[in-house]
């Protein structure tokens, strides 16, 4: 199928998407699902390949491309708003975090690219949490959508409906240190994570 569902309208998209997935689900039948829309991808697929300039980047399940992308450009394709992508500098293969040092792949000095989803982070005070220059703030019913720049670098963050945050606020976010994806960046491609 080449992009079955691009001439939809929105609700209709998700109506039909439900649908199709009901189908292949019920059919059996391998299908190859070509889309450039991220959603569709993650919603319909039990496997993902994403391509770059012709060059297959990663395959895998939706989730594992989500949570381990391969390089920067899948990364920042998968996902809404995109992965962050935070270019820090590295001492005896730490980086600062706040008050929190983090392990990196890179052992020596230089820089690193520091990859964050933009849930896997929750308010912390200053100066023990990563400050954040607060841009715009948008509140989306069911979550807080941060626009702003950590290091003077654009990033898009989530914070619980709850919170208080307000455009022009600079706040402190600890990370999942979890959830981060360390990224060369010369390469753009991720370092093997962590006892992989």
């Amino acid at each position: 199928m080449d992009e079955p569902l691009s001439n939809l309208d929105a609700l209709l998209r998700l109506e039909m998407r439900t649908e199709l997935k009901t189908v292949l689900q019920s059919s059996g039948t391998t299908t190859i699902y070509v889309t450039h829309d991220q959603t569709e991808a993650m919603g319909l697929s039990d496997r993902i390949a994403v391509m770059h300039g012709g060059i297959v980047e990663q395959v895998g399940t939706p989730i594992d491309v989500y949570n381990h992308p391969a390089t920067r450009f899948v990364g920042g394709f998968i996902g809404n708003p995109p992965m962050n992508f935070i270019r820090m500098p590295v001492s005896n293969g730490q980086v600062c975090a706040g008050s929190e040092r983090l392990a990196t792949p890179a052992q020596s000095g230089g820089e690193i690219i520091l990859g964050l989803r933009g849930e896997a982070v929750e308010l912390a005070p200053l100066p023990q949490g990563l400050e954040m220059k607060v841009r715009v703030a948008e509140p989306m019913g069911s979550h807080l959508l941060l626009t702003g720049s950590i290091h003077e670098q654009p990033v898009r963050v989530i914070l619980s409906a709850s919170e208080t945050v307000r455009s022009g606020d600079t706040i402190g976010l600890k990370l999942d240190s979890k959830r981060i994806t360390w990224l060369s960046p010369e390469s753009g491609k991720a370092f093997p994570a962590a006892g992989a």
